[in-house]
């Protein structure tokens, strides 16, 4: 069963020190390995231990946006027994709203993808179904049999 990859904000959307942004789901190691860059950028999350705290930086593209601590917990050890990644970084309204929204973008295009792949083979299955069943009207017709 495929679960869908979410990115929340975990505190309040309010002025304060620290903010969290919490990301569960399939995706969610391939998500923060996009975004998060180690101090010496050596640190691939995803190969990392589960249960660990990694100091690093959240990227947009090449800019910078927040220093940060990341917590990684992975898949079945976790409270949801998905992957879980949680960015410990500084609050306030506009850092907060930044991260979860690029966090937002990658998982939105992987969904696209999922569904656009799901659509294509639909078709195909669907093409397929008709070439079975016109191949089976033109047999009837001829009288044939499906071995020639």
């Amino acid at each position: 069963m495929q679960n869908d990859t979410i990115a929340a904000i975990a505190t309040a959307m309010s002025p304060s020190g620290i903010g969290i942004i919490r990301i569960s789901g399939d995706d969610a190691l391939s998500v923060i390995d996009r975004i998060y860059r180690s101090k010496n950028n050596k640190t691939k999350i995803s190969a990392c231990q589960s249960h660990t705290i990694h100091y690093g930086f959240i990227y947009d593209g090449d800019e910078k946006i927040d220093e940060v601590m990341v917590l990684l917990m992975k898949a079945p050890n976790t409270y949801t027994r998905e992957d879980t990644v949680e960015i410990d970084c500084h609050g306030g309204v506009y850092v907060m709203k930044r991260k979860p929204m690029k966090t937002q973008k990658e998982i939105t295009w992987k969904k696209t993808m999922r569904k656009r792949k799901r659509k294509m083979n639909q078709k195909f299955q669907r093409f397929q179904n008709l070439q079975m069943n016109k191949n089976k009207l033109i047999l009837k017709k001829t009288g044939g049999d499906h071995n020639g």
